[in-house]
């Protein structure tokens, strides 16, 4: 039976505060920067799909956690863990935010 890592997603809403969204994520994608050796290097994309049931992760609602907060140009973060030793996957800035 293989060993799954254990994933964690976090979102820096506030500078220097690290939000764990790991319970509301529904699908992750991650593109490297470089396909060859010997290529340029391009930057890398994470796409993360949110549950948002709850409108919490909305940026036009006044009543959310996060309101005022769901900005572009916040840092995001995806790690995996395994065997006791975690690994960073991702470590980026928000682009945009869809509904």
């Amino acid at each position: 039976m293989a060993i799954k890592p254990t994933v964690t997603v976090e979102w820096e809403f506030d500078p220097g505060v690290w939000t764990a969204v790991s319970g509301d994520v529904v699908a992750i994608t991650t593109r490297r920067g470089r396909n060859r050796e010997l290529g340029a290097y391009e930057t890398g994309s994470m796409t993360i799909t949110l549950r948002n049931e709850d409108r919490d992760y909305d940026p036009d609602y006044a009543a959310g956690p996060y309101y005022g907060k769901l900005r572009p140009n916040r840092r995001v973060r995806f790690r995996a863990t395994y065997n006791a030793v975690t690994y960073p996957v991702f470590v980026g800035y928000v682009d945009r935010i869809t509904q």
